[in-house]
This record gives C-alpha cells, structure tokens and sequence, in this order.
C-alpha cells in the first residue's frame, strides 16, 4: 500500500499510470489527473469497503483513485459525451463501477441543457450554467439526475462534487444527507455573492475541513477545492 502523504516521486508514477489507464492523451486530461491525485489521495480519508459517489466524474481521477484504494463500489455520473465515452472505454471491465450519462443538479427537468466550452484550451469543460461569454454557445440535451435520487439508491459513505456551478442548486439536499466525507469544488465568479455564505453553512456542519483557493493567472479566483469530514 502506498504511503500518504505521497512523495513526488510516487505521484509521478501514479501519474503516468492512471494517464494510462484512463486514456488520457491530452494535456488538459493529464493536468485533471494530477489534480485528483493531490486532492482525493490523502490520509485523511480511508476509502476501504466505501460507497463513494463521484458527481462530475470527468475521465475518472477520483473513480480510479477510490476503486484503486478499497472502495467497494463507485458510482460515477459525468454529462459531457466526450468525457463519458472516455470512462465508458475505462472502467468497462470494473464490475464496482456504475456509470451514469447524465448531470446532477437542482432542476426538476427530466432531461436539461448542458453549455459546452468551445475553447481548445479547455474542451471538455460543460455546465448547465449559459455563460456570457461566446464560448459556451453549443449545447447538448442530458438526463437531469437527482441527488437525492442516487443517495436513496447507493447510500454513499464519500461523495465527490465537481459539477461547475451546479453544486449551489443541490447544496441544501447534500448537506440535509451529511456524508462521512464530502470532496467539493465550489466555483465562484457568477457565484460570488453566495459562494461564501454557502462554505460558512457547510463548515460549520463539519468540524474537519480544508479549503483551498483556486487561483489562475496569478491572481484571478475561481473558486475552493473543499475537503470536509465527520
């Protein structure tokens, strides 16, 4: 069993073999990997015989990572075609991993639209949030799926949300649950006037936490990657 917190070294090594595995040929992939190793890998959290639930699965980081450490089973939902084909291609022969076709959010649609990021630089990126900017103007149709929905089904003891925006809409649901562990990228920008109010509910909700900053171009906030815990 490897040793957490991981050295560089190591990470290097996961790196390249979960890149391998879950057929990350491009950067953008590589650097998500990398992130989900930093993230989720840590000692505070012991995945053995978990019910982990990843909301926003991408090409499968945390997925990997839980399956790789003793979950017992993983249920991840990814909205993006390009991204669930990947996990599809991945994880086909991972009898513990159940994957769903779909976003989760707060709406009460059957089926809802999820934007799609134009950009080369950040292709894969969705939400069901339209953005002012030009480069969120295609969009595809996808079942909408209902966090409480999946809770009642999977009872899920680690739950994981990178859903770019749409956590906010399903903030109260998840916190009205209160998972053992609960991994959540809170974006701000659009959210600014909220995004504080809502890390102050959930902090004071559990009494281990970490959040960090997200920060691009030097100074520019995107958001927190948040850890909290029982």
């Amino acid at each position: 069993m490897i040793e957490l917190p991981i050295d560089r070294k190591t990470k290097r090594k996961l790196k390249a073999e979960y890149k391998k595995f879950l057929g990350a040929i491009e950067r953008v992939d590589s650097d998500m990997i990398g992130e989900s190793i930093v993230n989720y890998l840590i000692p505070e959290v012991d995945y053995t015989d978990k019910v982990c639930l990843d909301l926003g699965a991408n090409v499968g980081g945390f997925s990997k990572i839980a399956m790789d450490f003793g979950a017992s089973k993983v249920i991840a939902v990814e909205c993006d075609n390009r991204n669930y084909n990947m996990l599809a291609d991945s994880f086909e022969d991972s009898e513990n991993v159940e994957l769903i076709h779909g976003a989760v959010s707060g709406l009460e649609e059957d089926t809802i639209k999820i934007y799609k990021n134009n950009s080369q630089k950040n292709h894969c990126s969705t939400s069901i949030i339209k953005k002012k900017n030009n480069q969120f103007k295609e969009y595809d149709e996808v079942q909408n799926v209902r966090f409480n929905d999946l809770v009642e089904k999977y009872s899920p003891d680690i739950v994981k949300i990178d859903i770019e925006g749409a956590e906010y809409g399903i903030l109260e649901d998840v916190l009205a649950y209160y998972p053992d562990v609960l991994f959540i990228e809170m974006h701000a920008g659009t959210f600014d006037s909220i995004v504080r109010e809502s890390l102050q509910t959930i902090v004071e909700k559990y009494p281990n936490n970490k959040v960090e900053p997200i920060i691009i171009f030097t100074d520019k906030l995107i958001g927190y990657d948040c850890f909290f815990k029982k």
